[in-house]
C-alpha cells in the first residue's frame, strides 16, 4: 500500500497538462524510469551485500522487518551520504518526498525526532 501511494505521490507530481505527450505517454515514461532506477539499486545493492552482506539485514531487523524496498533504497543512499536533495535528484521526485520518507523510515525503527537517522543508519554498517 506505501509503495502505491509513493507511485500515485510520484505520477501526480510528474504527469503536466503542459507537456507534448499524452497522458498515457508519460504515464509510461515514468514507469520506465522507475524500473530503470530498481535495476540500477538491485545492482547497487549487490555490490553492496558483497561488501557488507548483513547491513540490510541489521537495519530490517531494527525495524522489525517493516521496511519496504524503497525504504531500503533511502537508507543505502544516506549510507552513501547523500543529501535529500542529490536522493531526489537521483529518483526523479520532489526533496519534500525525501522528508516525508526519512520521516517514516525514523518511525519504524522507533527512533525520536531529535534522534539523527543518518547516524543511527551509519552505526549499522
Amino acid at each position: 500500500m506505501e509503495q502505491k501511494n509513493e507511485l500515485l505521490e510520484l505520477l501526480s507530481g510528474k504527469v503536466s497538462t503542459d507537456s507534448h505527450l499524452t497522458l498515457d505517454e508519460q504515464i509510461k515514461r515514468i514507469i520506465h524510469q522507475q524500473k530503470r532506477i530498481d535495476k540500477d539499486f538491485e545492482e547497487l545493492k549487490t555490490d553492496f551485500f558483497e561488501s557488507n552482506p548483513i547491513f540490510f539485514d541489521r537495519l530490517q531487523k531494527k525495524a522489525n522487518q517493516a521496511l519496504t524496498r524503497l525504504d531500503l533504497k533511502y537508507c543505502a543512499y544516506i549510507l552513501m551520504g547523500l543529501s535529500n536533495k542529490e536522493v531526489a535528484i537521483r529518483l526523479g521526485i520532489e526533496p519534500k518526498s525525501i522528508r516525508m520518507a526519512r520521516y517514516r523510515i525514523k518511525q519504524k525503527f522507533g527512533l525520536d525526532k531529535e534522534d539523527n537517522l543518518d547516524n543511527f543508519i551509519r552505526s549499522q554498517e
